[in-house]
């Protein structure tokens, strides 16, 4: 297991942003869940050897953003469109992580306390 922080030294290979595109990128099988969303920003589009996808994320508090949302859904193919669900009838749902399966069998979990929000990308 690697503890994952922000990079001191300009390096990129372990950065948040990194794991992410990693992981839709080379996906077979992809869960995203996150208990807020504010920004969603990816670099790379999902793969097309993704068979199962499922991104969930949470509205308490009123801190999950529309345009944020509308991000998410103008970024995934459309057979994947109904794969993105808020987390509505869940009070303190407060989970974050990305899991998600290669090709080749080797599975991949990100789990901390990184919501999908601007600072989680750059500086918390």
């Amino acid at each position: 297991m690697d503890l994952i922080l922000h990079p001191v030294d300009g390096s990129d290979t372990l950065s948040l942003n990194a794991l992410y595109d990693r992981a839709v990128s080379e996906a077979v099988e992809l869960f995203i869940i996150s208990a807020y969303l504010t920004e969603w920003k990816p670099k790379r589009n999902i793969g097309n050897e993704c068979e199962e996808m499922l991104f969930i994320v949470g509205i308490d508090f009123g801190i999950t953003r529309k345009d944020a949302c509308k991000a998410v859904l103008a970024w995934l193919p459309k057979a994947m469109k109904s794969d993105f669900l808020a987390a509505d009838r869940i009070s303190g749902f407060h989970t974050k992580l990305v899991i998600w399966k290669t090709r080749t069998g080797d599975c991949h979990i990100v789990l901390g306390s990184s919501n999908l929000t601007q600072a989680a990308f750059s500086t918390n």
